[in-house]
This record gives C-alpha cells, sequence and structure tokens, in this order.
C-alpha cells in the first residue's frame, strides 16, 4: 500500500497494511535538547522515523494580503509585535514553550470587521499555485502520498473569530450581538466554500481538519447552545461542499475538554475528532472508541510520558494502541506538540514499539532497550 492508500483504509475501517506513522510536530527548544542527546543535526523527523507522507495542499486559505510584520518596541528580554494576522503580542526574546501574551487584536467592532473582509476575497490569485496544470499532475487522485487542508487560525469557525476578536470580546459578542458573530461565521463558510470552488475539481483533498480549540481543561468556552446557533449551520455548509467535492473525512482539532461538542460536530458532518489531550478531563481514544463507534481519531497519545521514563510511554501506547488498531478508523499521535521536558530516548522508544505493535512484533522491553542500538539498528 501507498502512503495514501494506508490511509483511507484505516479512515474507513477497512484492512490497511499497518496503520499511518504521523507524527504531531514539537515546541520550540526540543530539538536543541534531542540535538544534545544524539539526534542527528542535519536529521528530518519524518526522515529518522520513515513516517508516512502527507501534505497541505499549496492554496492558502488565510487572509490575503497579511498585514505586515513589524516590532513596535523591545527590550533584553521581550519583544512587543504585530503579526502576520494583525495581533498585537509580547513574547520572550528566548526560545522558550510557551503562549505569548496577546495586547491586541485587529477587529473590535463592526467597522473592523468590514474592513477585514477585504483580506478574505476568494478570486485573489495570490492564494493559488501560478501553474494549476503542473500542479494538478503531481497532486491529482492517483498521488502516493495524503492531501489535506489545516490552516491555524483560518479554517473553523470559534477559533478564526477568537484570533480576530480576542476571548472576551468575542464571547461578549455572542451574547449582546449574535447576528454579528452569526454574520461572521457565515462569513467565513462564504470564504472556505468560494476557495475550494476555485480549486480544480481533480484535485480531491483527503481529510481537511478544523481549527478551533474550544475547550479548556475541565469544560468548553462556549456552551452546546451557542454551537447549534452560531456554528453548527456554517460548519454543515462546508462539510456539504467537500463532500461533493470528493472528500470524505472532517476532523475537528480542539484541545481540552470536547466531551459535550463532539456529538454536535457529528451533526454538523464532522465525523472525525483530535488530539484528545490526556492532560484535560475529557475522554480519550478508548472512551470515545466505545461512545462512537464511527468517529475517526487521531491523536490521544499521552506527551508528558515522554518527560517521564520508557515503561509510562510503555504503558501510555499499551493500554491504548492494540485495542485502537482493532477497532480500526484510529491514527496514533501525540495529543499535542512533543515539549523540551522529553527526551530523545524516550522519543526513539516510543516508535519503536509503536511500530512492533504495528506490524505485530514483539514489543521491546521499557527495562533492557537501549537507544544506541536503536540508531546502529
Amino acid at each position: 500500500m501507498n502512503d495514501r492508500q494506508r490511509f483511507m483504509a484505516t479512515m474507513t475501517f477497512g484492512t490497511p497494511d499497518r496503520i499511518p506513522y504521523w507524527d504531531f510536530g514539537m515546541l520550540p527548544g526540543t530539538l536543541e535538547r534531542w540535538h544534545s542527546e544524539g539526534m542527528p543535526t542535519d536529521g528530518i523527523i519524518g526522515d529518522l522515523f520513515e513516517l508516512d507522507d502527507r501534505r497541505k495542499i499549496d492554496v492558502d486559505f488565510t487572509m490575503v494580503p497579511k498585514f505586515e510584520i513589524e516590532t513596535l518596541s523591545e527590550d533584553a528580554e521581550y519583544q512587543v509585535f504585530r503579526d502576520q494576522f494583525g495581533i498585537m503580542q509580547r513574547r520572550q526574546k528566548a526560545n522558550l514553550p510557551g503562549m505569548p501574551e496577546f495586547l491586541q487584536y485587529p477587529i473590535a467592532n463592526r467597522g473592523d470587521f468590514q474592513k477585514m473582509k477585504e483580506r478574505y476575497d476568494p478570486s485573489s490569485s495570490e492564494r493559488y499555485p501560478p501553474d494549476w496544470s503542473s500542479y494538478v499532475a503531481q497532486n491529482g487522485d492517483d498521488r502516493t502520498f495524503t492531501l489535506y487542508l489545516q490552516e491555524f487560525r483560518h479554517v473553523g469557525f470559534f477559533g478564526p473569530l477568537r484570533n480576530w476578536m480576542g476571548l472576551e470580546t468575542l464571547l461578549m459578542a455572542m451574547v449582546e450581538q449574535p447576528a454579528w458573530v452569526e454574520e461572521m461565521t457565515e462569513f467565513v463558510a462564504d470564504t472556505i466554500i468560494g476557495i475550494r470552488q476555485r480549486i480544480p475539481a481533480k484535485i480531491t483533498l483527503d481529510y481537511v481538519t478544523f481549527f478551533e480549540d474550544i475547550g479548556y481543561k475541565t469544560s468548553t468556552l462556549i456552551s452546546p447552545a451557542m454551537f447549534r446557533r452560531f456554528m453548527t449551520g456554517p460548519y454543515r455548509r462546508v462539510t456539504d461542499c467537500f463532500r461533493s467535492c470528493g472528500t470524505q473525512c472532517f476532523f475537528a482539532d480542539s484541545d481540552g475538554y470536547n466531551d459535550n461538542l463532539i456529538p454536535l460536530w457529528m451533526e454538523a458532518g464532522v465525523n472525525g475528532f483530535s488530539p484528545m489531550e490526556a492532560q484535560a478531563e475529557g475522554s480519550g481514544p478508548v472512551e470515545l472508541r466505545a461512545r462512537y463507534p464511527d468517529l475517526l481519531l487521531y491523536g490521544g497519545m499521552d506527551k508528558r510520558a515522554l518527560a517521564r521514563d520508557r515503561q509510562a510511554v510503555y504503558d501510555d501506547v499499551m493500554m491504548k494502541v492494540p485495542a485502537m488498531i482493532e477497532s480500526g478508523g484510529f491514527i496514533p499521535t501525540m495529543d499535542h506538540q512533543v515539549p523540551p521536558d522529553a527526551s530523545f530516548e524516550n522519543y526513539c522508544y516510543y516508535w519503536d514499539l509503536l511500530k512492533a505493535v504495528a506490524q505485530g512484533r514483539s514489543q521491546p522491553d521499557p527495562a533492557g532497550w537501549n537507544l544506541r542500538d536503536y540508531l546502529q539498528a
């Protein structure tokens, strides 16, 4: 099987030769630590661990034109700048994991929204590859890799509005100006659909992931009633559009607790969920599979185990992966980007163990496993 066939067989509960091997990425500082622990400095994660090939479509679903990135002030420790999406933020100069402090957002009122709409014209030529015929030839339905759409902050409904306005302003608008919020979510749907309609029919996206980050540790940031009012209709319009173009898999990407919203996503045409953060109080992959037998899943592996020891990695993998491979419709990845408290040794052991389970081989013993032997194999 090639990588695309393997993905589709997995996501249709078929019989793939094995599960796809995917990675979720690393936080700042992680690779620097790993280089000091034996990872080749010229090594690429995808090559080192022989990950499956998946590629994001080369079409820009974000704002066009973007804001000019500019530094507004700085001192020895911090920099205040405006990013390409118009958000003013304060960040540490040191390359450390963590969130910046968000100081100002580009939309504060309806007038700002009207100006912002000019940056979301689906007909902007800058969004698309300059030579469609060449791009179709490389990315048509005879390709061997998985082709997907995912845009941080843009392809979604709650997530993009929050990044236009900030969380507090958006939540207040949902209560005090609901018609405006409805106008914005419908506009987001119009934009996504308008761009999809300009992509040649010969390019079928294998999956779409909607960025939301709507969950907190113990609850969601809005109620199911708010989700239904502001998001269900626009979601359904977008998923219907992409399904008519051949896409079968749709994932909601939301950190934290999301259990009460998963049925609403499914009602809106979203048939998958990620990343199932273990540190939140929501359900993990095994629990979600029991509750929703047809729900597609990727993620769910506890990144915190990588900061402990090989036994913790072994316990997490063996508690989840064998049962989920048996059930189908699941791709294990870390439940978020790997932080720098994770050792390179534990990450290598994770992949050695995961592949042994996926391929039906004997699992490497966490007590006797050796990084040097693994790297030389």
